[in-house]
């Protein structure tokens, strides 16, 4: 009897995950970085109804900080918490190695390998800030401005046939 019914909640938790790993394989653009997790309890007498799926819990932001997370560029406006994938003012990966933005954000790469912070990316903006980023690798950091005046910093994960970063946006 135990013997079937770990082999119940063994299927449904394979079953979840191959559900919550399909969901991830859509490009769904409703919240980038937010993760659920499956918990089983294998205790003799449980029911398979007690296998549980965590609600999204998002992490404690540091202060000043409106975003600090994984985005997979597709056509976001970091201005919007999560960031929403949008037609106009938007940053977009073109080609799999290069950034460009409509509208009106800015983008700058940052020279150096020691991640700024918000005044030295809002001062690499002002200097040197356009319209696209070009030749981006794993490693690179780029600074950039919203449309409505919010300064972050994309520090590149991988690039290639996505790009991927950790996104951090400051608040005004």
């Amino acid at each position: 009897m135990i013997s079937a019914i770990a082999a119940l909640i063994t299927a449904l938790v394979g079953l979840a995950a191959f559900l919550v790993g399909k969901g991830k394989d859509t490009g769904d653009a409703a919240l980038p970085g937010v993760t659920t997790e499956t918990v089983a309890s294998t205790t003799s007498g449980t029911s398979p109804a007690q296998a549980v799926q965590q609600t999204p819990q998002a992490k404690p932001l540091p202060a000043g900080v409106q975003l600090d997370e994984e985005v997979i560029f597709g056509e976001w406006n970091l201005d919007s918490v999560p960031p929403r994938k949008v037609s106009s003012e938007k940053i977009q990966a073109l080609a799999g190695e290069m950034l460009y933005v409509t509208g009106k954000h800015v983008l700058a790469e940052w020279p150096g390998s020691t991640p700024p912070d918000k005044e030295q990316c809002a001062a690499q903006v002002s200097e040197s800030g356009f319209n696209q980023v070009d030749d981006l690798v794993k490693g690179a950091i780029v600074c950039g401005r919203t449309p409505e005046g919010r300064i972050f910093r994309l520090d590149v994960l991988a690039s290639g046939s996505e790009i991927r970063v950790h996104a951090t946006v400051w608040t005004k």
